[in-house]
């Protein structure tokens, strides 16, 4: 064998293990994290579906109970939640349905005390449960749905100010 060949060869090898080392450690840490989360949100297990977080989308209730466990929690500004919650709305409103403008909405929100805002206010202002009103535009099973459940699932429960 010439030395291209096995320059080649040893190449080839190192690349293949970088790719099934960066899988592995991604799958890893996504099951960590999963693990971390459901112990800071008091659940065993892991999470199923975007339904396995209805006290969250329920708003109110989970806000007051986060409040009474940390004073000092950090929540979003009245201006930010209305227009979240205009986003969203405008982005489920009429036929058909903007996921993109869903799923942004949802990336840019950093725990799930500022999901319960959002769901608290777009109760509030629309008579109907966020979640409700997801699972009415969003198929349950879609890659859509999916991506919105693992976007809940790395979020914290909430965050304080220090």
């Amino acid at each position: 064998m010439n030395t291209r060949k096995i320059l080649i060869i040893t190449s080839s090898a190192i690349v293949v293990s970088g790719i099934g080392y960066i899988t592995y450690t991604k799958f890893r840490n996504k099951s960590e994290i999963n693990k971390i989360h459901a112990a800071l949100d008091d659940r065993v297990g892991s999470y199923g579906s975007i339904e396995d977080f209805s006290d969250v989308f329920a708003g109110t209730s989970y806000i007051s109970k986060m409040k009474k466990e940390h004073p000092e929690l950090i929540l979003l500004k009245g201006d930010y939640v209305t227009d979240y919650r205009k986003q969203l709305y405008d982005a489920m409103w009429g036929i058909g349905t903007d996921t993109d403008t869903i799923k942004s909405v949802f990336r840019k929100l950093k725990d799930k005390v500022q999901v319960a805002q959002i769901a608290e206010s777009y109760q509030k202002n629309y008579n109907i449960n966020l979640l409700d009103a997801l699972k009415g535009d969003i198929d349950i099973k879609s890659d859509d749905m999916k991506e919105l459940l693992d976007l809940m699932i790395q979020k914290p429960a909430f965050r304080i100010d220090k």
